[in-house]
């Protein structure tokens, strides 16, 4: 059985930082089977050997997408090579990550039909279902229940969840500490609202009018983000390294997001050692359980609750908790998963 991963978002051989590019290496290092990468180059084609896996990056041919479809708007697909590089091959599965709207162009210029699976790493107002996929994958049970909401397809649709990404295994497994003041707080997502960010600030007031000491770490902002208050520190867009050595540094991380597909942060945040403050929203309860006790709503005042409750946690009991998540979210398990997945679509 061989097995190309394609990803049309970014270059998988430079692109070690976004959560879709480690959920899709962490799969392929740990895959039993013959599997490749192919994704697009934003300069020159290029061919590069990684823990044994073949990654191709594909440049777009500019000329022809300007012309074709940018003043005609006839939508062809503009990446020759990467077809090239499949009819030679001969790949029995091709499993699509992002910029769904490509694979059915990209199937049709095949001489022979593989088997497709796509891949969607978050929710979508508008999912698009290309005609020739065999598979539909979700990354938690909660947006399968979401698509069948939104659209009706008689696609198979089903989910594999996100692992623990690769990276983090570069570094030791943190214990938890006991929480004493002052509280170090993570919020990762910038100024996103969609995150929790206000909430965030609310409860931050909240923890200054109740004179409780903190520092709350921000990450993941694109732009400056200027405080008046000297207990916020603000970092910008971290590399994973750094965010995992600042988590070593953290007591609780704050997730009080609107929407949640899956959240690598959270399983990053437990292997460093984090106590978690995420909403029940989403595929968050796919991790933490339906009855996990320090779920906070979307509001200043339960992120507040839920912080000083978290003061008084049962540092052991929440570590085997911890331990659990992880063994259930561990790459070797979710790899078995999928290639049994596979050998399903071509029996």
């Amino acid at each position: 059985m061989k097995v190309c991963m394609v990803d049309f978002h970014a270059d998988l051989i430079l692109n070690n930082e976004g959560s879709a590019q480690k959920v899709i290496k962490s799969f392929c290092d740990n895959l039993d089977i013959d599997i490749s990468c192919l994704s697009m180059s934003y300069d020159l084609y290029k061919e590069k050997i990684i823990n044994n896996i073949k990654y191709y990056t594909i440049p777009e041919n500019r000329l022809k997408n300007k012309i074709f479809n940018k003043f005609l708007n006839l939508k062809v697909f503009t990446y020759e090579e990467m077809i090239d590089i499949i009819e030679k091959e001969k790949y029995d599965i091709l499993h699509f990550h992002n910029r769904l709207e490509l694979v059915d162009k990209l199937v049709k210029r095949l001489s022979y039909k593989p088997k497709i699976v796509c891949h969607f790493h978050r929710e979508f107002n508008n999912p698009i279902i290309p005609k020739n996929a065999d598979l539909i994958l979700r990354v938690s049970q909660s947006l399968v229940n979401d698509i069948k909401q939104k659209i009706n397809t008689i696609k198979k649709v089903e989910f594999i969840h996100n692992s623990i990404p690769h990276d983090v295994f570069k570094f030791k497994k943190e214990e938890f500490n006991e929480i004493k003041e002052p509280i170090q707080l993570l919020f990762a997502f910038g100024d996103n609202d969609k995150k929790g960010y206000l909430e965030v600030l609310e409860a931050i007031e909240l923890l200054d009018k109740k004179g409780i000491d903190y520092q709350l770490n921000i990450c993941g902002n694109k732009k400056e983000l200027n405080f008046d208050n000297n207990k916020i520190k603000t970092y910008g867009f971290l590399k994973n390294k750094e965010l995992f050595n600042l988590m070593k540094k953290i007591d609780i991380l704050l997730g009080p997001s609107h929407k949640e597909a899956l959240g690598l942060i959270y399983l990053e945040g437990l292997y460093f050692g984090c106590y978690v403050l995420p909403s029940k929203v989403g595929g968050i309860p796919e991790i933490f359980g339906e009855n996990y006790e320090f779920y906070c709503d979307l509001n200043g005042n339960s992120v507040y609750k839920n912080i000083i409750k978290l003061l008084k946690v049962d540092k052991a009991q929440y570590l085997t908790m911890r331990d659990n998540i992880l063994n259930k979210f561990e790459i070797k398990n979710l790899a078995k998963e999928l290639v049994d997945k596979y050998k399903a679509l071509i029996k």
